[in-house]
């Protein structure tokens, strides 16, 4: 019986109208992943609704798939907005619950990854909230400091911190974060040292950029996307801005897409 000597059967026409092959919903699922942004326009219209379908039926078939292409996506290739929504999808689909909460703890690189897990679930599908996502988000938050739940409390978001804590009310550690959770609560937290707080404060200017400068605590991103206004102000020590941004060191740390360098020129 001939193996490998047969008539094609998955051929196709592509939106341009030339032969092309099908592809498996994993492999179509990958694809779309990682190589567009959700709800943004591409070359052949947006995929996003199409994306979707598939994302459930692979959930149906091997919803671990979903899972660690979640975690890739994140992790690998830096794109969050996907990731959470692949998270959403695990939470939302029958045989994605049991894979939730491991896979939120694993995506939940900063703090306002669980926020917008949150808002996405509730875009797509609103209430209830899963407990399986619930449990998922309380575990993330139970490794949060004062600095990050003051950093993404979400202030003027559709999904704020403090919403979270009574979504999901997850147990503290200890007296300790328990305390904190109060004041994340009551709107007592610290005012944490960032770019966007000290430019708030104290203006755009020289003086500022200078002092954020030589914190070093403006991460790589920050400095790229700030870099003309960093010019225009002129700050003694802009050449540390132009050393860091050229590091190669620093480049490789820093898990910019290639766009982020065009867009800063």
């Amino acid at each position: 019986m001939a193996k490998f000597n047969t008539a094609q059967t998955n051929k196709t026409t592509n939106k341009s109208g030339h032969i092309a092959y099908k592809m498996s919903d994993k492999t179509k699922l990958v694809t779309q992943v990682l190589t567009s942004f959700f709800n943004e326009k591409k070359f052949y219209g947006d995929n996003s609704a199409e994306m979707q379908e598939t994302i459930k039926n692979v959930i149906a078939t091997d919803a671990e798939f979903v899972a660690k292409l979640a975690v890739f996506a994140r992790r690998e290739f830096n794109m969050r907005s996907v990731s959470h929504i692949l998270t959403a999808y695990l939470a939302h689909e029958i045989a994605g619950k049991p894979l939730t909460k491991e896979t939120v703890k694993a995506v939940a690189l900063r703090g306002d990854d669980v926020t917008e897990i949150m808002a996405c679930y509730l875009n797509l599908f609103g209430k209830p909230i899963p407990n399986a996502l619930k449990k998922g988000i309380s575990a993330a938050m139970r490794d949060f400091d004062e600095y990050t739940l003051a950093k993404y409390k979400g202030e003027g978001k559709a999904v704020k911190m403090r919403d979270l804590l009574c979504l999901c009310r997850p147990t503290p550690k200890d007296k300790a974060q328990s305390e904190l959770w109060k004041k994340l609560l009551n709107g007592e937290l610290e005012t944490p040292y960032t770019w966007e707080t000290e430019l708030s404060a104290n203006g755009n200017n020289a003086k500022t950029w200078e002092g954020l400068i030589d914190s070093g605590k403006v991460g790589y991103m920050a400095l790229l996307r700030n870099l003309r206004n960093i010019l225009q102000t002129n700050p003694s020590n802009v050449l540390k801005v132009l050393d860091t941004l050229q590091n190669p060191e620093r480049v490789r740390k820093s898990r910019q897409l290639p766009f982020r360098y065009l867009s800063a020129y």
